[in-house]
Formats: structure tokens, sequence, C-alpha cells
């Protein structure tokens, strides 16, 4: 899986955590209090493999830890796999992590494996081994991107079939020129915009959406980012770098407090930065001077971008 992919599904899955289960989890989502917030573990995670152990991995692991409705201290562990490549070792890769994850914690695990590679026929989901009258049979939940159903996704009121929509067009769409490619990802943000969510998961999933679906030739990106910004323009009074602000300023005031406020305003400067550095050909003075931050710290962040 491209790189820039893993960081797109580890965010859009913290960001809309509710709506994913809701969508990949529908027996689990109704029992999780998400009032009581969803804890990511990644760090944890990582540390049950060896560093040699890390090295082969090539998957986005998340795992989350919440809490159920029932008002008890009680919490479960879902790991979530996305798995973008073909791997014979995969299934007993899977039993490792469930097994490496009970031994420490000892609760529930729902674990469940995202396939989003080409490979029609590969989507295992059970791990076996039997020697001599001792048997392991480990099975766990999956979700085959490609076997979605394109128009059922395009009805679906959940936000996150969106995001599902878009790997499947990324998927199904490989070889398309990008005049074709860019209709595609107009199409998707504006059904996006319509969508009764919050405008902090629209900016999450316009990134997605965005950044997932790329463009060969970089005069493409600058000419989706011209046609967003007058779609933004038409769906609100200000664009989406302001949009951004606002929420920050909002988000601060509703805490009285003033640390706040200026948290939020370097996150929406930090992800508009980001956004001109990737679509754009913009120098680093020309980006600083469109967000109002100093020339050293967009270079510093290309730096970091490009590590």
């Amino acid at each position: 899986m491209h790189k820039t992919n893993d960081l797109l599904w580890k965010g859009i899955i913290e960001d809309c955590f509710e709506d994913f289960a809701y969508l990949m989890l529908p027996s689990l989502a109704p029992l999780i209090d998400f009032n009581r917030g969803i804890d990511f573990l990644d760090k944890e995670l990582e540390d049950l493999f060896s560093l040699e152990e890390k090295k082969k991995l090539r998957v986005v692991d998340k795992l989350a830890k919440f809490y159920t409705i029932d008002g008890k201290e009680y919490y479960i562990l879902a790991h979530i796999e996305v798995q973008g490549y073909y791997d014979n070792l995969f299934a007993k890769r899977m039993y490792i992590y469930f097994v490496r994850l009970k031994e420490r914690h000892d609760k529930p695990i729902c674990a469940l494996a995202i396939f989003t590679d080409g490979n029609k026929s590969f989507k295992p989901d059970t791990y076996e081994e039997t020697f001599h009258g001792t048997e392991i049979r480990y099975k766990y939940l999956t979700y085959k991107v490609l076997d979605q159903d394109l128009s059922a996704l395009q009805a679906s009121e959940n936000p996150f079939a969106i995001v599902i929509e878009t790997v499947l067009v990324a998927l199904q769409n490989k070889k398309l020129e990008d005049s074709d490619l860019l209709k595609l990802k107009i199409d998707l943000v504006k059904r996006l915009l319509k969508k009764k969510i919050s405008k902090e998961k629209i900016t999450s999933m316009m990134n997605f959406i965005r950044y997932y679906l790329r463009f060969k030739q970089k005069g493409t990106n600058e000419a989706f980012e011209q046609e967003i910004e007058i779609i933004n323009q038409k769906s609100y009074p200000m664009g989406t770098h302001e949009i951004l602000l606002h929420q920050a300023e909002v988000k601060g005031e509703k805490r009285g407090e003033k640390k706040g406020i200026e948290k939020g305003i370097e996150k929406g400067n930090k992800t508009f930065t980001t956004s001109l550095i990737i679509s754009t050909d913009f120098d680093d003075a020309k980006i600083a001077t469109l967000v109002g931050v100093s020339t050293e710290y967009v270079a510093a962040l290309r730096n970091e971008l490009k590590k």
C-alpha cells in the first residue's frame, strides 16, 4: 500500500470512528459508549512486535479502546487491520496479534481486516493449525472493498460509505485519464458536501478524497483545488481555510480557553499548509503568504512530509 494511503486510513478511522464502526461493525457499534471517547493505542500495538518483526509489517494497524454502554468500567480492544496487498501469511499474523493482545489485556477482542487490494479472491478470514490431535482455529471479521456495490454505497446514509466509495473508485479506475478522474473526484466532493455531518468530518473526508485518488499531472491537482474552492464558496460563506479557523474559534470559546483557540488555529494552519504543499507547485514564500505563517514553518513542514 502507498505510504500516503497508510496515513489517510489511520487518520480517517480516528476522525470518523463512530461512522466507521456503524458501517464496518454493525453488531458491535450500538454497544459502544461514544460519549466516553475512544483511545487509540497505536504505540502499544507497535510494542507487541520486535524491531525485526516491525520491518516486515507493511499494513495499517489501528488499536482502539472503548467503553460499553452498560456503565461498567469495562473496555474492549478492537484490532483493525487494513490490508492492501497479497500476503499468504496474513491469517497467521492476525492470529499472532490476537494472542499477544489477549496475553497483555485478557479482554474481549474484536478483530477486523479491511482488504483494499485488487485481488478479488484474496480475503482470508481464518487461521487454522493442526498437529497430532491439537487444533487451533481463529476466525476474524473481514471487509473486502472490491466486493462492495457502488450503488449501495452511494445510497448509504452512513458518511463513511464515501470513504469506501473513494477506495473502490481508485481500484476500478486505475487507468483513467486525469480529466475523467477529475470528474469522479468532483462528484464525490459534491455529494460529500450535501451530507448533514459536521464540518470536521467533511474536512477529514475531503482530504481522504483529495489524496487517495491521485492524478498523474500536478496541473490537474491545481485544477481540482480551484474547483473545490468554488464549490466551497457556494456551500459556505467562507473558504476551506477560514472554515478550519472558524471551527477552532468556536471550540475554544465553548471551553472558555485561549489555549484551545490557539491550538485549533495551529491545526487549521497545518492542514491548509500541507494541502498546498502536496497539491500545488507554489514555493514556500507564496504558501507562507496564503496561510499567514512564516516561510521557515512551511519549509519545516515540507521536510517533514518528505520524510
